[in-house]
């Protein structure tokens, strides 16, 4: 894509950014766009698997801007992309190889099914909802895994599919400055701010898929395969982003983001750097990186009179007078919750989504999951255990069959992936998806076979 090309699409999301600050529906329409655009990449023979990918790292990013509204299913977008990615698995599977860990995936999900036998939904108002809601993020992730395994790419077409992510985050992020209160006028409070998110969606998942725009820009802009074309506009954006997402009060994502980039900058100094001079150049970008970053982090903490600090290191209204230190939120009564569920019913767990509605009736709160791996525990039982120990192996899989080139990306994308299932468990199809890009095989871009 041209550099006036990029700028045109930048420019066209800014003012559909605008427009949905005052017509919400307008993201509706553009998701169903992505996707009709997704099918018809699908059951087109040719060499259209870049478009194709682009359609589906849009619908991700752009469903923190539709979620909030009634009108499509809040689970569209992790069974949109299953549907598609099997579609296209389906019309191109004689073109397509067939990696041998594929039926690993597969396996994962189907672990997760026997649990439905033994649920109590009988007592449930909309079972179907439940039982929906707790296996749409496997399914993306069992099936986005089967996708991208069979692929090969070079590092650029990487980019220029993800790059196609930061388009609907523009338009989140035009949405939330237009109508967010001045920041003077926010009231600070040692929690996630639904004011600086402009109520648009949880700043829980806000702050989810702009930590995976803060990753992606820096992937980028590290590649010098410049998102807007120009470096200065690339990292005046990174730093908006930054800026809006430490507003957020949300620390899971921002967290999530900078992990995901630390795994990317320590693999790569580790595996590809050749010398010491190119070691000492990365170093030095990435220590004035920290430094800028350190920076802005400071001057939001002024901005909201200290409190920011406050967060981050899980105070809470009565701390000065208690000492007590909340570091998660209550997620951890949560955790000891499903634990508890666990030991209790270990060999199938109570069945998908039962979680919330057993903590309603038994401890008197019924708040979901928010860690994937003890709800896995908690409504799967062992087969849940087994479900996690495959995740796991694919993982390791993947990093041992890409060489040095692609270590470094698929590590940090499964980082990014694991780490956000930690503070928002599988809410949004960006974790499976985000899993399933981290099982491609990485190619350098001088490889002279043309790949994906």
């Amino acid at each position: 894509m041209s550099r006036r090309l990029k700028i045109m699409w930048i420019l066209m999301h800014i003012s559909l950014g605008v427009i949905y600050a005052f017509f919400n529906p307008i993201t509706i329409f553009l998701e169903l766009i992505a996707f009709i655009l997704g099918l018809y990449f699908a059951v087109t023979k040719g060499n259209s698997q870049i478009q194709f990918m682009q359609c589906l790292v849009y619908l991700v990013s752009i469903e923190i801007a539709t979620r909030s509204q009634d009108i499509l299913p809040h689970e569209f977008v992790k069974y949109g992309i299953s549907i598609l990615m099997i579609v296209y698995l389906l019309v191109n599977s004689k073109e397509l190889k067939t990696e041998k860990y594929t039926w690993l995936a597969l396996l994962y999900f189907f672990l997760l099914l026997p649990s439905l036998l033994i649920g109590e939904y009988d007592e449930l108002e909309k079972p179907i909802n439940v039982i929906s809601f707790s296996l749409s993020g496997p399914i993306s992730l069992a099936v986005s895994c089967s996708f991208f395994s069979r692929y090969t790419l070079t590092i650029n077409n990487l980019l220029r599919v993800l790059s196609f992510a930061l388009y609907p985050i523009i338009l989140s992020l035009l949405y939330i400055i237009i109508k967010a209160p001045n920041i003077k006028d926010i009231e600070w409070a040692l929690g996630a701010n639904f004011e600086s998110s402009a109520h648009m969606t949880g700043p829980n998942q806000i702050s989810s898929i702009f930590g995976l725009g803060l990753f992606i820009l820096f992937f980028t802009i590290y590649n010098k395969f410049y998102f807007s074309g120009y470096r200065f506009i690339d990292i005046l954006f990174f730093g908006i982003l930054l800026f809006r997402t430490i507003l957020l009060f949300s620390r899971g994502g921002l967290i999530s983001g900078f992990l995901a980039i630390i795994t990317l900058y320590i693999f790569d100094i580790l595996l590809k750097s050749k010398n010491a001079s190119e070691k000492f150049n990365k170093i030095f970008q990435v220590i004035i990186f920290i430094v800028l970053s350190i920076l802005l982090f400071n001057i939001v903490n002024d901005i909201t009179n200290g409190t920011l600090y406050k967060r981050y290191r899980g105070e809470k209204a009565n701390t000065e007078i208690t000492g007590e230190i909340d570091y998660f939120s209550n997620r951890e009564q949560i955790i000891d919750s499903d634990i508890n569920i666990f030991l209790q019913n270990p060999i199938f767990g109570i069945g998908p989504g039962l979680g919330k509605h057993y903590r309603d009736k038994y401890l008197g709160w019924g708040a979901s999951a928010h860690t994937e791996l003890t709800r896995l525990l908690a409504e799967h039982g062992l087969l849940g255990i087994l479900a996690a120990i495959i995740i796991i192996y694919l993982s390791i899989v993947s990093i041992k069959k890409n060489k040095k080139i692609g270590i470094p990306i698929v590590a940090s994308l499964i980082v990014l992936s694991i780490s956000t299932s930690f503070h928002a468990a599988m809410r949004l199809a960006m974790v499976g998806f985000i899993f399933g890009l981290s099982q491609l095989t990485i190619k350098s871009n001088s490889n002279k076979k043309n790949y994906v």
